[in-house]
This record gives C-alpha cells, structure tokens and sequence, in this order.
C-alpha cells in the first residue's frame, strides 16, 4: 500500500538537498550500499537524499521518499535516457522500513534502509554521484555509530551549477552549460513534449566531460570541457500542453544573477520573450536564436572586483 502524503510528511519533509555501470537494484541494501551521510538543501520535500558507496567503491546519491514520487521520476527518466544533459538514473525499488529507521534518518542517526520487518512502504532511487562543485550549506552528521561518538559534522558539496563559483574567465564555459541546458530542453519538449517545471538551480549539475560536442537532433554544439546534467523530475510532465521557454528564461536568469558565482550577468536580448512554444514545432531557427542571445550575455560587474574598490573606513 502506497502512503499518502499526509502519512509520509513527518518522515519526508523539510529534507532535501559516477561512472556508469550496472547496479541490481535489490534489498537489503547493506548487501550492495553503504550508507555515508546525509544532504540537506532547501529544494526537494517529502524526501531524504543520502550519499552512498557501492562495494565497488563507486558513490551514488540514493533518494528515499514516496514510492510513487520516486517512481514517476524514474519512469520519465528513462523515455529521457537518450536525449543528451539528462541523468540517468541506475534504479528504483520500493520496501518495507521501520517507523524507528526513518525517524533517525531525519535526525542523522544513519542505521539502515529497507529494514526486514518494517511496515512502512519507501521507495528508493539510485542515482549518479556528480563530484564538481562547491562545498556550501549546513550539512548535518551522519554516522554509523551513535552520535555523540561521531559528531564532526560532514559538510557535503551540493555539485552543480548554483554552486559553482563562476569567475570572469570562465565566462565562455558558463555560457556553454547555458547553451546544453537550453537546447536539451528545447529537443525534448520537441521530440516527446517534456516539460521539466521544476526550474531551480538545484537540478543542474555539472561534470567535466572530454566530448568534443553533443547532437540535438541536426543541431550540433561544440563543447568548452564541462558537460550539464538535468535532473529531479517530480513535477515534470510529458505530452501536457505548455512553454518550454517559460523554463529557459527562468534558468538563464537564475544563472545570472547567481549568489555563488563571481560574475553578475545581463541578458538585454528581448527576443526570447518573443518565443513561445505551446504546441508549436520547434524550429530549427529557434535553437539559433537561443545560441545568438546566449553568445551575448554580458559580465554585468564582477563581484571580487567590485568588492575590492569598497572604500575602507
């Protein structure tokens, strides 16, 4: 039996914020993870996010929440799983967990997920671990012992691009995630009608990657070094009627005016307030037009520097 939100809200609230290879999704998980520690952010709700080890000394981000949640994200994941700057996702299972367990996981008292004689039904999804980026925000202790026998906290880095501190020359590689970010959502709403409604910052990661460029169809785009992955797709729809451009121009400002990053961008170009997509071919055109106002975002003023000429008094 599925838990309703109401029934899951006291384990799941207020808890939110690779290599690839083949991982049989079965449980007990201690035959196959390692539970690390925790991550806490301020996007995801009714989920906890764990950070694990597999024996095979790979890490992974495991999600636990609502089986349903979790298993429509997994499920839109994979008609995603071709299309390029979107995660892929290693797997999903539901079990049966203890009342106890999730109580110390909201806590950071890490035991065990999937506990044999529990009542409660969770679901888990297994996910790749993205390395790159900034180590910020409370993160709280998670250990294998009792607390108060591992109480250094563990600060995990939240690795993508809202953490990333972007500099000034760093600029043309900025504007390239911005172009994967853009183009990805454009060729999947276009090839499959898929509507990601979950614009944050927070679902963007970031990976170095040695491809020299990625296909969007007949589009091509050549690559700076670093590689955009999408992801959480709670909220996303597929073959609903809706905007993509509603989400590109709610990214493309959050990236510029970033808290974590040394640069504060500007985007003058009105133009993609004229692109509406509803249910619309995209055309190619429109992935030119997107690349041109791209190319001409602009450093508004570079915060490093700007706090540099602050008069001291």
């Amino acid at each position: 039996m599925l838990l309703a939100k109401s029934d899951t809200s006291r384990y799941f609230s207020n808890a939110t914020d690779s290599r690839k290879f083949k991982v049989d999704c079965k449980v007990p998980t201690e035959d196959w993870l390692e539970l690390k520690r925790l991550i806490r952010g301020k996007y995801i709700d009714e989920m906890i996010i764990l950070e694990g080890l597999l024996k095979e000394d790979t890490e992974v981000v495991i999600k636990i929440g609502r089986p349903d949640m979790l298993s429509k994200e997994y499920t839109i994941g994979l008609r995603l799983k071709d299309f390029p700057n979107f995660i892929r996702y290693y797997c999903n299972f539901s079990c049966l967990d203890t009342k106890d367990n999730l109580e110390g996981l909201v806590h950071g008292h890490l035991k065990r997920v999937c506990t044999d004689g529990g009542k409660i039904n969770i679901g888990v999804l297994v996910m790749p671990y993205y390395s790159l980026g900034d180590t910020i925000q409370c993160q709280q202790t998670v250990g294998t012992v009792e607390p108060e026998l591992d109480a250094t906290p563990k600060r995990v880095a939240l690795h993508g691009i809202e953490s990333y501190g972007w500099r000034e020359e760093e600029l043309d590689v900025l504007k390239n995630v911005l172009k994967q970010i853009c183009f990805s959502l454009m060729y999947a709403y276009e090839q499959i009608g898929f509507l990601h409604n979950g614009e944050h910052l927070g679902n963007i990661l970031l990976r170095k990657t040695n491809k020299s460029s990625l296909k969007y169809g007949d589009i091509e785009l050549q690559l700076n070094g670093m590689y955009a992955v999408i992801m959480d797709f709670e909220k996303s729809t597929i073959g609903v009627s809706g905007d993509v451009y509603n989400s590109i121009r709610k990214l493309i400002h959050l990236i510029c005016v970033s808290s974590k990053s040394d640069i504060m961008l500007e985007y003058p170009d009105m133009r993609i307030a004229r692109l509406q997509s509803g249910n619309v071919v995209i055309k190619k055109e429109d992935y030119a037009t997107i690349n041109d106002i791209i190319d001409n975002v602009k450093i508004r003023y570079v915060k490093s520097k700007v706090a540099q000429m602050k008069p001291k008094w």
